[in-house]
């Protein structure tokens, strides 16, 4: 991976994530690689990008004021029970801000890491990892896909991008197309012309980094709020509230057709469920207690 590119896609995760570890002396970075086993060779190259952008950006002062802590882990041969011990390592106990992986697993690299938050960043264009984030697009929603442009590795990326559900959950796109200083002038106006949403830049040259920025600040629009509105970053909290929104209307609708507070019971215990999957688990026999011994419901 270029080293700007590197850059980019660390700050990126930053902007749509809010990520916590600003609060830490470091910015800890996850990153699980071959270092072992037969695809050890492929592994070292990765490493060797990410060890030269990370020296490179800890040497002019680190990202955003703070020094880059890269946090290894040997993937192997990318057996899943492995590539799930690396997840968990590296998410669970470490609890990295992000995770930049070159060959991840084939599928289960999406299971695995879509079990946290993180911004997983994968090499990996292969349509098993696609019919995995298909199934749940809301909780693989931190996978993040890229690739080289050149020969049959773009071809195989182009077909995976082209069968992600886009349509859902109504998630803005960023296309940005890489390498853009090997085409001519005439040819970049073109294909500006033709396709006016995708960003061109180039990491070699550091072109275009300035529009890509603005366009993920045009993204996040925290200036369009007002101060009555409040920002969900985390899509696995915003599908969380809109479940116990539905139940509390559910609730509502009960209270006025005078259905029974047993019946009305279980949707309450449903948005006090979700809630919970935000705020951690939640017992529900005290509060439904308080709610059936202070309000008239169901009369």
């Amino acid at each position: 991976m270029k080293k700007v590119t590197f850059w980019v896609v660390i700050l990126a995760s930053f902007i749509f994530t809010g990520s916590s570890a600003f609060s830490a002396e470091t910015i800890r970075i996850g990153v699980p690689l071959a270092m072992t086993g037969a695809y050890a060779g492929s592994g070292d190259n990765y490493w060797k990008g990410i060890e030269m952008a990370t020296n490179e950006i800890n040497g002019n002062g680190g990202l955003l004021g703070k020094q880059i802590e890269i946090i290894r882990f040997d993937s192997q041969e990318f057996a899943p029970e492995v590539v799930m011990q690396g997840a968990n390592y590296l998410c669970g106990k470490m609890k990295v801000a992000s995770v930049h992986a070159g060959w991840a697993g084939w599928g289960q690299d999406i299971l695995a890491y879509g079990k946290y938050d993180a911004p997983f960043f994968c090499d990996d264009g292969a349509m098993p990892a696609v019919e995995v984030y298909k199934k749940d697009p809301v909780k693989y929603n931190n996978t993040y896909f890229i690739t080289d442009t050149g020969g049959d590795q773009a071809n195989s990326m182009f077909n995976m991008l082209t069968a992600l559900p886009y349509e859902y959950p109504n998630k803005k796109i960023l296309t940005l197309i890489n390498k853009s200083d090997s085409l001519s002038e005439a040819k970049q106006l073109e294909v500006q012309a033709d396709q006016p949403n995708w960003i061109l830049i180039s990491a070699k040259q550091k072109t275009g980094l300035d529009d890509l920025l603005k366009h993920l600040v045009q993204l996040v629009n925290t200036g369009a709020l007002s101060n009555q509105q409040t920002v969900v970053s985390n899509s696995r909290h915003f599908e969380a509230l809109n479940k116990a929104f539905t139940a509390l209307n559910e609730v509502q609708k009960g209270m006025d057709q005078n259905i029974s507070s047993d019946l009305m019971a279980i949707d309450i215990r449903q948005a006090l469920f979700h809630l919970g999957e935000i705020t951690g688990e939640i017992t529900t026999d005290d509060l439904l207690g308080n709610i059936f011994a202070n309000f008239c419901i169901g009369k």
